[in-house]
Order: structure tokens, then sequence, then C-alpha cells
């Protein structure tokens, strides 16, 4: 029949189809349903309002979080713009003699601090970079230990070198928030005792010269001190007064741990510097000791300042580790001083009594904006009331003067600003008159 030209041509069924699929190994999934795909459109929906309704009932914070989880992750540095700062780097605790390898290369410099003034007279950051990627630091000055550690940028958990977060130094890199400060940990804390104790003992011998150099002074009759019991009083006969520094053990440093008797500073925070010395703070502890005309003991440590108040005041001493030893450190002194301690205690001990209720008739607006040694172991603050906007005087000149752990009022302008002061004798008046300054414009 099929070569009869006379039948019509027979169609095969599809129905054939699955038998040969399945002699070929292949069988056709069935075909969705209608059902089937409703359901799924309605579980997707549901879904979806569900999430919609979540979003609008969760609080802010909470949502921000949701869409960071929902939000697809991107490679760390996509996320991290250049300009955040995350291959940037500051330092501290670093000293002049140190130097900065990285990668077997010289690094940045580091000797000096790492924060610099411009032109504007603003402090900014010093910053350097480094490239992507792992990288070993090694940092050598000796007598401290070898700092040798690693950095990657990004960052990484896998870190080693240590990094300061306790530091506010945002305002060096404002626009760099992601910027890391490392610390070379060139600091007192780290270096060998033996080599601390010598730097210490260096320190009070410097100490103990300056006090023998200042001498003794005389309080004549009615020249004022404090005595032990923390009252001002007047000497009837003729006293001798000399200094005694000692180093105080019990101060702590800016990170609130003990001082290793010496204190270092902190590299962000502007100090006397030198670009071939290490400055290093000694916490000096000032007393008087009294003796009378035929040299016996009177008093064998007479405070120094208001009882109560810190008896301690920071003082810069600036060394360098030269040839295998300690360079002998040298005080610092600043503008009309001639010595370190004297005026530094007065100014903390005048701190202390303008902050006494009722202690003065002045505001906040007296600046005692000179400052300056007198003869015969004395310091002389002189201030006036300022113009808020302009900061120039607008009242006369006050004199006080701080002498053997006394404040005195040593003119009439001075017992007027603060009347509680003791009026300065003749003699007094006369030490603060010779340091005076004509104007404090």
């Amino acid at each position: 029949m099929g070569d009869d030209p006379l039948d019509p041509p027979v169609e095969r069924s599809s129905l054939e189809a699955p038998s040969a699929a399945r002699e070929a190994g292949v069988v056709p999934a069935p075909p969705t349903s209608s059902v089937e795909r409703r359901w799924r459109a309605a579980i997707l929906l549901v879904l979806l309002l569900i999430l919609v309704v979540t979003l609008l009932v969760v609080p802010t914070e909470n949502r921000v979080a949701l869409f960071r989880v929902l939000a697809i992750p991107t490679a760390s540095l996509t996320a991290l713009a250049p300009e955040q700062g995350y291959d940037a780097f500051l330092w501290e605790h670093s000293v002049p003699w140190g130097r900065l390898v990285i990668d077997s290369k010289p690094g940045p410099d580091v000797r000096g601090s790492a924060i610099r003034q411009n032109a504007q007279g603003g402090w900014e950051g010093a910053v350097f970079h480094l490239p992507k990627g792992r990288h070993t630091l090694d940092y050598r000055a000796a007598p401290f230990p070898p700092l040798v550690c690693v950095l990657t940028v990004p960052s990484s958990r896998t870190d080693t070198c240590p990094l300061d977060h306790s530091f506010d130094y945002s305002y060096l890199a404002p626009r760099a928030p992601a910027t890391r400060l490392l610390d070379l940990q060139a600091t007192m804390r780290h270096l060998p005792t033996t080599q601390a104790d010598i730097l210490v003992a260096a320190a009070q011998a410097q100490l103990n010269a300056l006090a023998a150099r200042l001498g003794r002074s005389m309080l004549s009759g009615g020249d004022h001190f404090l005595d032990v019991t923390g009252d001002v009083v007047q000497v009837s006969t003729m006293v001798y007064v000399e200094p005694r520094f000692a180093l105080d053990t019990s101060i702590k440093d800016y990170d609130g741990l003990p001082c290793v008797t010496l204190c270092t500073t902190h590299d962000l925070v502007p100090e006397v510097a030198s670009p071939e010395e290490w400055t290093i703070l000694a916490p000096v502890m000032p007393t008087w000791r009294y003796t009378n005309a035929a040299g016996e003991l009177l008093i064998a440590e007479g405070p120094a300042t208001v009882i109560g108040a810190q008896p301690t005041v920071m003082v810069s001493l600036m060394t360098r580790w030269q040839d295998g030893t300690w360079q002998s450190p040298a005080l610092v002194m600043q503008g009309r001083q001639t010595d370190p301690v004297i005026c530094p205690t007065a100014e903390q001990t005048f701190a202390v009594f303008r902050a006494t209720p009722a202690a003065t008739s002045v505001d906040e607006r007296f600046q005692a904006s000179f400052t300056a040694s007198t003869a015969e172991l004395g310091c002389l603050l002189a201030g006036s009331e300022t113009d808020p906007g302009m900061g120039t005087p607008i009242s006369p000149i006050s004199l006080v003067l701080y002498r053997a752990g006394a404040l005195v009022a040593a003119n009439a302008e001075a017992h007027r600003d603060f009347p509680t002061l003791p009026l300065a004798s003749a003699h007094e008046r006369a030490l603060a008159q010779a340091v005076a300054p004509a104007s404090l414009s």
C-alpha cells in the first residue's frame, strides 16, 4: 500500500519519539503544569511583600545594616577609595638616628616627627604610602630592640606591625580617615633596663647640677615663703633658701602608663624638637630647703606649690645615642627663663590659685602672657585683661611674683585683681620691677 500512488501519505506519530529517546539514553523533562507555575509566582510575591514590609518597619540604622547584608560584596580595593588613605601611614615614637627599611629597601625618612607646620601655621601629617600587597618593615635604632613586622595594603588580620589607636590624629589627615599610625616603639618603656637606668641617672645629675648652679638666695625681713602647713608666711629674720630638684617616679605618660622615671613625649603633640637629638621629659618635683644665718637646717623639704596641687613639673631634656653611648642630656629652657623648673612651677601654682573660688576679681579675660625669671630664685608673671575679639590688653599690667613657693601681689594692679594675695615686700617688689615688661602688646 505504501507504494500505491493512490494511497495518501501517512505522517508518523510523535508517540514514537519517547521510545527512540529512551534507546538513546535521554529522557525529556515533563512539561511544567500551569498550576505549578501559578504556585511559584505566588510564593515569590509573598516573599517580596514580606521584604518590603520589613524594610518599612525596621529602624533606619537596622535597615542600613540589612542593606549591607543583602548588597553584593565588592573587592576591598573597590570599596576603599584611594583618598580614604588605606595605603597611607603616619608614624610615632622614632628617634633621629633611627632608620626604616621596607622590603629590604630604604624606607621614608622617619627620623623626625610625622607632623609638620604648613604655610598657614597649621599642623599636617607627613604621610608615606605603600603599594597594594604585603610588606616587611624593619626599624633599627640602637639601643632600642629592632622592630621587624608585616603590613599589608589594604590591612589584614595577619598584620603584625604595632599601630596606635588611642590617640586622635584625625586632624592631621582629615581627608584620609583610613590612615594608620605606626608605632616604631623607640620609647623609654622599650629601652633595655640598663640603658634606661643610665639615662635616669644622667638626668638626675643634670638636675643636681642645675640646683647647685642656682645656689641659694636670702629672704629678707618681710619676704614671703610657703611653709610646710601650706600657709604663706613672712620671715622676721634673715633666712636662706635653696632649691632641690628630684625626679618623680609616680608620673604617668600619654598612654596612661607609669613613666620609666623619665617619660617619652608623644610625637604627634608639638614639643621641643631637634633634628639631631631625642626629646624626653623629666618629671621634676621641686622643693625648697631653708637654713638660718648660722647654717642650721630649718626646713629640709618646703613645698614649692599649693598643698594638694600637682607638685611635679615636666622638664624637657634632649640627648642622643652616639658611638655606643648616651650623650649627656641637656635641659631645655624657654624664652626669658634662666632655669626650666622655677617658672613652670610658678605658672602651675598661679593656675591653681586662679581656680580657687573668690581668689580673684577678674575673669577668663585675664591673661598672664609674660613670664620671666627674676634674680634670687623668683619668677614674674605679668598679665592684664584682654579684649575677647582682638586679644589686646585693656587694663594696666598686673605683676605677680612667685618665690619660695609663695605668690605675692607685686604692684597695685595685682592687688586689685587678686585681693587675696599678700602684698609684696619692698625687696620683692624690686625683684619684680627689675624684669617687668613696659607693655604686653
